[in-house]
């Protein structure tokens, strides 16, 4: 006898896939602004939101990047001592976990990238060529700003923090 298989299939999910571009130096405005363009598309179609306003997107050397990397963390002390603050009341950390130095201790060369929210650029490290990593460092920074444009999330932190601040938490 035969079996016959099931009428059914099922197709594996995959991960969104983020559009190649066709590459060139970072140091080329150019090039940045073709990218940008691209991740900017994807990150649209993929979240299901428009941006409503541009962001400025900074591509650095590294040792720029390093300097405004730790002047962006530096400012963002009273944010991350107010989330540490969330975090601790959740019990999602110890109550002796010093989040203001877990994330702001980091080697001291800032990540790859980020986004500041109260100026809505986004910088990252550049120096080299666009490459698939330096694709998904921009796509996952445009997606912060994407939130933060639809959503209002830094306006909802900032609410939040000034809240606890003002109630003496």
């Amino acid at each position: 006898t035969t079996t016959t298989p099931p009428a059914t299939t099922t197709t594996p999910t995959s991960a969104p896939v983020i559009a190649a571009g066709v590459g060139g130096p970072t140091a080329d405005p150019a090039v940045v602004a073709r990218e940008v363009g691209q991740l900017k598309a994807f990150v649209e179609r993929e979240r299901g939101h428009r941006f409503t306003r541009d962001v400025t997107v900074e591509v650095l050397d590294p040792a720029a990047f390093t300097r405004a990397a730790r002047s962006q963390i530096e400012g963002a002390r009273p944010y991350h001592a107010v989330e540490g603050d969330r975090l601790q009341a959740l019990g999602m950390v110890p109550a002796d976990f010093d989040y203001v130095a877990a994330v702001t201790d980091d080697g001291g060369d800032g990540g790859d990238g980020f986004y500041d929210a109260d100026d809505g650029r986004l910088v990252v490290r550049g120096g080299g060529r666009f490459e698939p990593y330096l694709r998904s460092v921009i796509a996952h920074e445009l997606t912060h700003a994407l939130d933060d444009q639809v959503f209002g999330t830094r306006k909802r932190d900032v609410a939040l923090g000034e809240a606890d601040d003002e109630d003496g938490a």
